[in-house]
């Protein structure tokens, strides 16, 4: 027997099942989906960077500050970065409830920006979309010049398909920050989907 080598040429046309194929493939909304999806993998990927960032700045920041701090205050510094920490640590192993729950006891005593803004996380990762975005107002209201509050609000309006308002909200990040690569780079995904 005599194995038939058959190669392909350009001008070969493919048959019926792969056009069909093909077509279902390079499909307009399920490639939407996937860019979609691809880009929320990689806001996400970025927050969990910036939360990890974000608490190596704090811990520098509690050691300057509790030098000139009294022990009293010392100790409610030492237990609201515990807990801080915890709800990292929770929304990390995805207990986004059990998250939620420490930040706000934490919010409640003394709302801080850090505290609003994984409060968000926690509620993006559990998809309470709308929750989230109060949630970032009240920390863009703590520190109005802090872009990832702003970031974080707009995955929150991508993901309720709130395109034009997401890239309003980055847009005005983008006076804040103008030369920040990540809020251009995400204002230019988010606004490739309007339609």
């Amino acid at each position: 027997m005599v194995k038939e080598n058959k190669t392909l040429k350009l001008s070969d046309k493919p048959d019926k099942k792969d056009k069909f194929f093909l077509k279902e493939f390079f499909n307009y909304k399920t490639f939407m989906w996937g860019a979609l999806l691809v880009l929320s993998i990689a806001i996400i990927s970025f927050l969990i960077l910036y939360i990890r960032e974000r608490n190596i700045q704090n811990k520098k920041l509690i050691e300057d500050f509790s030098t000139n701090n009294s022990e009293e205050e010392k100790q409610e510094i030492n237990v609201i970065s515990a807990n801080l920490k915890s709800a990292i640590n929770l929304i990390n192993a995805q207990k986004y409830g059990e998250a939620i729950t420490v930040l706000d006891s934490e919010i409640a005593k003394k709302p801080t920006f850090n505290l609003y803004f994984n409060k968000g996380i926690a509620l993006l990762n559990s998809g309470k979309y709308e929750e989230c975005i109060n949630v970032n107002d009240e920390a863009i209201k703590i520190e109005p010049n802090n872009v990832y509050g702003y970031l974080n609000k707009s995955i929150c309006l991508t993901s309720l398909f709130k395109y034009t308002e997401a890239v309003s909200v980055l847009d005005y990040a983008l006076i804040i920050s103008p030369d920040n690569k990540l809020l251009k780079e995400k204002r230019d995904d988010i606004f490739s989907l309007i339609k």
